[in-house]
């Protein structure tokens, strides 16, 4: 019998043509070949190094990984977050599965599976029979596809609500790859959005846009250079969308709040946003509400926030003075803003 010596060659040369082939080509051979922790430190690219993460026990940084891949990982990230014990949002993965095909039997099952040890209410959607996407806003084709599920599937979009974004901390040693990235989700995400959703709004009549940025965009923030410069740049997106369509019908309001208590702020509830206190989600969203009602442009939930924009337009320089000092007491501990 030849045949074990056969099969043991087939599979060296298989370790030799990978190998020879790169790490990636290495990394995918090892996971096939029950070896996940081997195939995750080869891999580079999120989805497949997610699955060998996975596969090996390590859920949280699967998770992570599928978080970064988007929309094509929508299935395996519900995976991940129910391994990780975040299961009202799993269920709310399977659901955007669903939605995208009703026919996907394992998303079914594993949805009403995890759905028993969630409680009925889960988040405001569950409230409203409302409909769970998971995005990546990061990406303009994920933006897109969602405006047209919706638009094609439920109904026209009236008021779109923008409300992502992260947080970097640091200043100019920020890595590039950083800065882009908190550039397409605090920035490009609004402006993504309004690409695909005012043409159809104009069409229609009108609509309405809120977009979430931050005191920080009217101010500045103390030891997140990317964060600050972002946030000014979303409320430019603002202002530019609302002097430039308000002829078409289109409104546009811009939430500045300071801090607001989140996953954002957690454990950094003494930081410098907080100066002013550390608000709750509900006075926020009334005062978004009373905002659109007035279809009025600025909504601050800390009032303070407009003196202090007075304050800093009308000395500059003595407001950068005050900054310094903040910048001297906060500064090196890069504390969140609230959103």
């Amino acid at each position: 019998m030849r045949r074990a010596p056969m099969l043991i060659g087939c599979a060296v040369l298989a370790v030799v043509v990978a190998v020879a082939a790169g790490s990636e080509a290495f990394g995918r051979l090892a996971l096939v070949a029950g070896l996940p922790s081997l195939a995750a430190s080869l891999l580079s690219e999120p989805d497949e190094r997610g699955v060998a993460l996975l596969e090996a026990g390590d859920y949280r940084e699967a998770d992570e990984a599928f978080a970064k891949t988007g929309r094509t990982a929508t299935y395996n990230r519900g995976l991940s977050l129910a391994a990780t014990g975040d299961l009202a949002l799993a269920v709310a993965y399977f659901d955007a599965v669903l939605f995208a095909n009703p026919s996907d039997r394992d998303a079914r099952y594993n949805r009403e599976f995890l759905a028993r040890f969630v409680p009925d209410i889960v988040g405001e959607s569950n409230e409203i029979d409302g409909v769970a996407f998971g995005v990546n806003v990061g990406v303009e084709q994920e933006i897109a596809d969602m405006i047209d599920a919706v638009e094609n599937d439920i109904g026209p979009i009236d008021l779109f609500c923008s409300n992502a974004g992260i947080l970097i901390a640091g200043g100019m040693e920020v890595p590039n790859e950083d800065w882009q990235r908190i550039w397409d989700i605090n920035v490009m995400a609004h402006v993504w959005a309004a690409r695909h959703l005012v043409p159809r709004m104009t069409e229609r009549g009108g609509g309405y846009l809120l977009n979430t940025a931050s005191a920080a965009g009217l101010l500045n923030q103390v030891g997140c250079a990317p964060y600050g410069v972002t946030k000014h740049a979303a409320v430019a997106v603002a202002e530019w969308l609302a002097m430039s369509h308000g002829d078409d019908g289109i409104k546009v309001s811009v939430l500045c709040p300071q801090a607001v208590r989140s996953e954002m702020t957690r454990g950094h509830e003494d930081s410098v946003a907080a100066l002013d206190g550390l608000l709750e989600a509900e006075p926020v969203a009334e005062a978004c509400l009373e905002t659109i009602r007035n279809e009025t442009f600025l909504v601050l939930p800390h009032p303070q926030v407009l003196e202090y924009m007075r304050k800093k337009t009308e000395n500059y320089d003595r407001w950068i003075g005050g900054m310094r000092k903040l910048h001297r007491m906060y500064g090196d501990r890069r504390n969140p803003q609230g959103n």
